[in-house]
């Protein structure tokens, strides 16, 4: 399963990992539409670049993530940012993409089917925010990292009233714990998180 169109944002050696890790699991890692990318997602329990040597299902999200290439509008939508849900519905989840998928649903983001929307629990809830609604945490830094990766600024400032805790694993492999703030914040200004061209170790 070689994809060179998609492969350019990371480095050769991660791309090839990554390329490996998709040949040989290829039922765990097969996404057919955003809604199953999203899914799978919701069940990460860390971010970070490698684990003992493997690609960390993080970075197998954010390379299917680029694949389907999502507008910056879905993305809004998809974190269900007040404004935007007040002025539209949640429409194409990509804008290169209007054919038809497997299911027949032109590509329209079913949220009914989604499960990151209520995977809160009574010590992740974060303090009551207009902006903030039950993504899953992981599911939010994935949506978050690809806006940067993507060079599609938004104001990331809305999301940081969010105080739950995720566990990151840095590129030395060694797990911290951190807030969701402090870790938009190193996505936004560090160049160490995450080993691809906008980290890097």
């Amino acid at each position: 399963m070689k994809d060179t169109k998609h492969t350019s944002l990371f480095p050769k050696s991660i791309s090839q990992k990554i390329q490996h890790k998709l040949t040989t699991s290829p039922t765990k890692y097969s996404f057919p539409t955003l809604n199953s990318l999203l899914q799978y997602s919701s069940t990460l329990t860390s971010i970070g670049s490698f684990i003992y040597d493997d690609v960390h299902p993080f970075l197998i999200c954010l390379y299917f993530l680029h694949r389907f290439k999502p507008s910056k509008e879905t993305i809004l939508c998809l974190l269900k940012i007040k404004q935007m849900m007040e002025s539209k519905e949640c429409g194409d989840y990509s804008s290169n993409n209007k054919d038809k998928d497997d299911n027949g649903d032109k590509g329209i983001i079913d949220r009914s089917n989604i499960n990151v929307y209520n995977t809160y629990t009574s010590l992740d809830t974060p303090k009551t925010s207009p902006y903030i609604s039950p993504v899953n945490k992981y599911t939010l830094i994935l949506l978050l990292f690809y806006i940067k990766l993507s060079n599609q600024p938004i104001n990331i400032n809305i999301f940081l009233n969010d105080y739950r805790k995720i566990t990151v694993i840095n590129c030395s492999n060694k797990k911290d714990v951190k807030y969701l703030d402090e870790i938009v914040y190193e996505l936004l200004t560090e160049d160490w998180v995450l080993d691809i061209p906008v980290g890097g170790c």
